[in-house]
């Protein structure tokens, strides 16, 4: 199925399937005025279920949503303290050209490392490489040990924060987006982090470059971990029970997708190409405009042919986790990723 026939075979969304989002009271909490969390899978903020731009996909294993503004920042940092997730993966750098695409949500090491947004005071822990200024980095990536402060409660997390890809585009190399999921996924084998499962993702809107990573990354967690055979340490570590929200448009769609990737045997490579287009649809029964470039649905065909022809043997003979992702990582950001790791006791 090629991108043109995705878009045609996409849901169509009524005013009603958003009305939360358009509300009187909500409408300035997008970013955007053409992405919107539906009403069906959106994120409920505390008991009063209040609204922010985001929405569970695939059965609550991940979080979509976008940047946070400066008047959702508090909004997002209750969000993550309420689903506790392990990390927060970030794909868009705060300033691209002239246009802001995200608020910060932590404090730089020029801030003494620490913020504070209403009743909330985000201090960093670590970082994988000093945390200067955006505009002074130099390297695509950065991790942050982040923890969040509410009164006496303290709240930790890693935040990946990937600088390399522009928006409305793809990153320059598939191995470089590859290498990020392999952070995620050693990260989120450590003790500190295997059981909680929740992870979530933002660019700036929360659907183009987010919805690649979330196909690529649910992709890479199952193939690596079916190829591991649910070894001891797997078992050990089980999927904490996550509610099974689904949108009710087209859920045989979900059901085809769940299946395959639930198989404890990894899905071959020539099956992807029947699947990405199911898992496309799928997610965008949960948010709207997952994957929004023709170049963008290429590249995740790209970075699974790279991922097929230089990982799967590696990993085939290993039994962990983190012995099978140490050697795929790339020279650059292995030692000093292995060493953030090893610092922080994840």
């Amino acid at each position: 199925m090629d991108f043109a026939e995705i878009k045609k075979n996409s849901p169509i969304y009524t005013p009603s399937m958003v009305s939360c989002a358009t509300s009187p009271q909500n409408v300035s909490k997008n970013r955007y005025t053409d992405v919107l969390a539906l009403n069906s899978t959106r994120v409920k903020l505390g008991e009063d279920e209040r609204y922010i731009n985001a929405d569970y996909l695939m059965n609550g294993r991940l979080i979509a949503c976008q940047a946070p503004i400066p008047t959702t920042v508090e909004d997002f940092l209750e969000m993550i303290v309420q689903e506790e997730p392990a990390m927060v993966v970030m794909l868009t750098r705060c300033q691209e050209g002239f246009g802001v695409k995200a608020t910060p949500y932590w404090g730089y090491a020029y801030q003494n490392g620490q913020a504070v947004f209403g009743k909330y005071t985000v201090t960093t822990l670590d970082t994988l490489y000093p945390d200067v200024k955006e505009s002074e980095y130099q390297h695509d990536l950065q991790i942050r040990h982040l923890q969040i402060l509410e009164g006496n409660k303290a709240y930790s997390f890693v935040q990946i924060h990937y600088l390399g890809w522009p928006d409305m585009g793809v990153p320059k190399h598939p191995e470089n987006l590859v290498d990020l999921i392999y952070a995620q996924v050693l990260i989120g084998a450590t003790d500190t982090f295997a059981k909680r499962n929740t992870i979530v993702v933002h660019c700036s809107a929360g659907v183009g470059r987010t919805g690649v990573y979330c196909i690529l990354s649910r992709i890479i967690d199952q193939v690596v971990h079916s190829i591991l055979e649910k070894t001891t340490f797997y078992q050990a570590h089980p999927r904490k029970d996550t509610p099974k929200i689904v949108a009710d448009i087209d859920k045989a769609i979900d059901k085809v997708v769940d299946a395959a990737l639930q198989n404890e045997e990894p899905v071959p490579f020539s099956s992807w190409e029947t699947l990405i287009p199911q898992m496309i649809l799928s997610m965008r029964n949960e948010r709207p405009l997952m994957v929004q470039k023709d170049e963008q649905y290429g590249f995740i065909f790209d970075s699974l042919d790279y991922f097929y022809s230089h990982a799967i043997s590696v990993i085939e003979q290993y039994y962990e986790v983190a012995d099978a992702l140490e050697p795929l990582l790339q020279p650059i950001h292995k030692d000093v990723l292995l060493e953030f790791i090893s610092r922080n006791q994840f």
